[in-house]
């Protein structure tokens, strides 16, 4: 078919149409989080304390199961705390003398020698207990005379029993800093939402 004319043939117009889209929040996400904590600050206190009175009494469950599942029943392989032998304490102190192969280092030839599976399962508990050392900068305080202090000196030697009781007396963070973050701590809370 042929068409003589172009008038003859009419092609619909095309408009182009405007689409609203979600408005991106061009904020960073760390000022997002300090606004969505003082409105969480802002709540009812009596909430919040019933809120941290559950989560202590899950943490002090929690440890009171870990030592008994752990410590105390005969369930986990290997003999429960008061069925462990010498032999047992010898080589913990001999995995406390060679902490991150310090004492090797130092005195080669006074150091104890310890299976290396051992070691490093023990290097591997005490570099966990080190990742808590973030907690004696929040800023919340423990019930407990000394604060963080005993938790912290405790962790590398007992890490989980150590770090449960802690999370049980910790006190609640009620309100976020007044102050705005320094530069320094806003390029540090950064995940990557715009300009720090």
């Amino acid at each position: 078919l042929l068409l003589s004319s172009s008038a003859a043939l009419q092609l619909p117009t095309l408009r182009p149409q405007v689409i609203s889209l979600p408005r991106l929040n061009a904020q960073p996400l760390w000022l997002r989080q300090q606004v969505a904590a003082r409105a969480c600050a802002d709540a009812d206190p009596p909430a919040a304390a019933t809120g941290s009175r559950r989560a202590a009494m899950f943490a002090w469950a929690s440890w009171g199961f870990y030592v008994a599942f752990l410590f105390l029943s005969d369930v986990p392989p290997g003999p429960n705390v008061f069925q462990t032998g010498p032999e047992f304490y010898d080589a913990v102190r001999d995995l406390s003398l060679n902490f991150f192969f310090v004492y090797p280092l130092i005195a080669a030839t006074a150091a104890p020698v310890v299976d290396p599976t051992y070691e490093a399962i023990f290097n591997v508990a005490i570099a966990y207990s080190l990742l808590f050392v973030g907690f004696a900068a929040d800023g919340r305080d423990s019930h407990v005379p000394g604060g963080f202090a005993p938790f912290l000196a405790a962790m590398p030697f007992a890490t989980n029993l150590a770090y449960l009781p802690y999370l049980a007396t910790r006190s609640t963070n009620p309100r976020p800093p007044e102050k705005p973050l320094s530069a320094l701590e806003a390029a540090a809370e950064w995940r990557g939402g715009g300009a720090p």
